[in-house]
């Protein structure tokens, strides 16, 4: 009985579905079999964590896995998705999918690529897949993340941000 999406919110994802359709290089992407939100796990050999991924949109071509991740954003602009990739660590997202479809089907290769459309009309639409030196930063960045996380498991100690302090610390503008 209740309403998943309000009437303007439904108007607004079905409006930048289809601007994704008709985009040249987006809709090529969506377009055809595939598999979607398929969830893979796997355990890193490293550290012994039990990893997950669940890509977007996931194609199966011939010697090729693509994995296609879909972000709404207010500004789709090849500059506003430099700086997203970067503040939300997006490099690390597609380093950890990479390594999870690796890990899980073994493919002949394997491609990450982000579709960012705006949320707002005309739903302008940017197609990146990051350079290989951004993927590896992102790989080292979830190395260190997964050794930490996993020697505070072992540990049972997890620190804070300010680490072990006796006074507040301040803080300016």
């Amino acid at each position: 009985g209740q309403v998943p999406l309000l009437r303007h919110e439904y108007e607004q994802v079905q409006a930048m579905a289809a601007a994704v359709r008709q985009h040249p290089q987006a809709g090529p992407l969506f377009a055809g079999p595939g598999i979607a939100e398929r969830s893979m796990y796997w355990t890193d050999p490293a550290t012994g964590i039990r990893c997950r991924v669940r890509p977007d949109w996931l194609k199966q071509l011939p010697g090729l896995t693509l994995a296609v991740d879909l972000k709404t954003t207010k500004d789709a602009s090849p500059q506003a998705v430099q700086k997203a990739i970067r503040d939300y660590a997006y490099h690390q997202q597609d380093a950890l999918y990479t390594d999870g479809i690796w890990a899980c089907m073994q493919p002949e290769d394997v491609r990450f690529v982000f579709v960012f459309v705006s949320k707002t009309p005309p739903h302008l639409i940017t197609v990146r897949e990051l350079k290989d030196q951004e993927r590896e930063i992102g790989r080292a960045r979830n190395e260190r993340a997964l050794r930490i996380y996993a020697d505070c498991t072992a540990s049972g100690e997890w620190p804070d941000w300010t680490g072990p302090l006796t006074e507040i610390p301040q803080l300016g503008l």
